[in-house]
């Protein structure tokens, strides 16, 4: 004799277990992209929903909890750049959006622009392998990465 109550709850589980596991086989799609790291950077695909939590809660961002609903739709695909030698702590978060073909999104903590030229010219060679992954043509038009970059 199960309740309502219980019943729903345990739906709605179910429901947040399906939904977070699109989640991750979205951005499964991309994961190849952290063979791009390298001495000073690693490149973190979220593996978990708890992955997403936790940059948003190291980054003082919304990644935590935002975009997963764009994300699952294959609409946007995020990505974290660490620095190699604090590879746990986040530094910059990322998000490349599948209509533009390109990252538009690339923050610091509290959402600052990312200044960091290094970084950037990774970012250049991740948007050039993620539109190769997701087999995009190189209709794009050339990027003009100012407005992201501060």
């Amino acid at each position: 004799n199960r309740t309502f109550g219980y019943n729903h709850k345990l739906l709605q589980e179910v429901s947040k277990r399906e939904r977070n596991k699109a989640l991750i086989a979205t951005e499964d799609l991309i994961r190849p992209i952290t063979e791009l790291s390298n001495e000073q950077f690693v490149i973190v695909v979220p593996e978990t929903a708890q992955d997403f939590t936790d940059e948003g809660n190291m980054q003082n961002n919304c990644v935590g909890s935002y975009y997963h609903s764009s994300i699952r739709s294959g609409d946007n695909f995020v990505y974290f750049i660490r620095k190699a030698d604090n590879p746990k702590h986040s530094y910059i978060t990322n998000r490349f959006n599948r209509n533009e073909q390109k990252t538009v999104e690339t923050r610091k903590v509290n959402n600052r622009c990312n200044d960091d030229t290094d970084a950037q010219e990774l970012i250049r060679e991740i948007d050039k392998k993620i539109r190769e992954l997701l087999g995009m043509t190189t209709r794009q038009r050339d990027t003009d990465y100012r407005y992201i970059f501060g």
